[in-house]
């Protein structure tokens, strides 16, 4: 009777298991995506053809949101983006290792380098000063000038990265879904 009751948990958790990883490939499909975004009219008479993102920016946006407006030409995508708790810098990163730190204020770069490894996620630790980076293999912290300071062997094949800035913990969850965390403040 035992044999039955493990045989029919280990096939629900096989068919549960099939269930997430089809969710998981459509969720790919549909998040990590690296087309162009576009206008879709409203109505059927309406049309969109004609307008460009200059004329937009001119005729129908107030100057504080144009102002904000910049063209940026990203070639490592798709790239990912994270702020800062304050908000002032964002960190621009590709899957292909290129790293960008731009304040986002005077909307100016202020450092870029290349790691030549797979960049999966990226964020800020205690401020904009410190990077830390989920290469392929490790998760590596690097300081706003582009050097690497640190790299955490006990984060393997990281997924995705948090800070979490009033416990001084830095998460990551790896491929096996294990979720590590490191103390900054003790190492």
């Amino acid at each position: 009777k035992s044999n039955k009751t493990v045989r029919s948990k280990l096939h629900s958790y096989k068919a549960k298991r099939y269930e997430a990883a089809v969710a998981a490939a459509d969720a790919q499909l549909v998040l990590n995506t690296e087309e162009e975004g576009f206008l879709e009219a409203e109505h059927e008479m309406e049309r969109t053809t004609g307008l460009s993102q200059v004329e937009l920016k001119r005729k129908y946006l107030d100057e504080n949101t144009a102002r904000h407006i910049y063209d940026l030409q990203l070639p490592c995508g798709p790239y990912g983006c994270k702020y800062d708790r304050s908000g002032r810098y964002s960190i621009l990163y590709g899957q292909r290792g290129h790293l960008a730190l731009m304040d986002s204020h005077h909307l100016s770069l202020h450092t870029e380098f290349h790691v030549q490894e797979r960049v999966r996620d990226a964020c800020f630790l205690h401020n904009f000063s410190m990077v830390a980076v989920a290469q392929t293999n490790h998760v590596y912290i690097y300081d706003d000038a582009g050097t690497e300071i640190h790299k955490l062997n006990d984060h393997q094949d990281p997924m995705a990265l948090d800070f979490l800035p009033y416990h001084w913990l830095l998460t990551s969850v790896g491929r096996t879904g294990h979720l590590k965390y490191q103390d900054t403040s003790t190492g």
